[in-house]
């Protein structure tokens, strides 16, 4: 059995690197955000953006005209706190579940805003979520309107698939890849 281990050492390396590798490029492709699209950019200019917060949190914005970073326990792979925001548009209510918008009270809608403040955000692919890193300050031209919010009171057959499909595929990998190297532990 010891000679059988001692023999197989490098292939269980060469195992858990591989699957290491896997796990960091999961987590890079779920955590990667990219450029909007001139198509993007020109629709968030025309119909504004959208903002789910609390109602303590909705006046602070108010006061100050200044979005500031949620202060997460889920940060990014860079530990650098963002503020995530999405287009005007009606928006999947699976998505809205990912991205804790079940604690908010306050939907915030901001129009006229400038080609300028709108290319400094980046989409994340797999839910189109929109990320600004660090504060997002609000100029005097763009407008703030503020409305009460239920996510229960939302249309449940709004599911984005594509969403679903690939947020669950890239964890289930993971945990598949987790499980894998804990039996490999377990057999070696």
């Amino acid at each position: 059995m010891i000679n059988y281990i001692a023999e197989n050492t490098s292939n269980f390396k060469l195992i858990c690197m591989i699957c290491i590798f896997i796990m960091t490029l999961c987590l890079l492709i779920i955590n990667s955000s990219q450029s909007l699209s001139k198509k993007q950019v020109s629709f968030i200019v025309k119909k504004g953006l959208i903002h789910y917060t609390n109602a303590d949190a909705c006046k602070l914005i108010t006061k100050t005209r200044i979005f500031l970073p949620t202060k997460s326990k889920r940060k990014s792979l860079l530990r650098i706190n963002k503020i995530y925001l999405f287009k005007n548009t009606n928006i999947p209510i699976n998505i809205l579940e990912y991205n804790g918008v079940k604690k908010c009270s306050v939907k915030m809608t901001v129009t006229n805003l400038t080609v300028e403040q709108v290319n400094s955000l980046k989409v994340r692919f797999f839910d189109n979520a929109l990320i600004h890193r660090g504060a997002f300050r609000l100029l005097e031209e763009n407008s703030l309107l503020s409305e009460d919010f239920d996510i229960n009171r939302l249309n449940v057959s709004n599911i984005s698939s594509r969403f679903r499909f690939i947020y669950c595929s890239a964890f289930a990998s993971i945990a598949t890849i987790l499980v894998a190297c804990c039996v490999l532990l377990v057999i070696l």
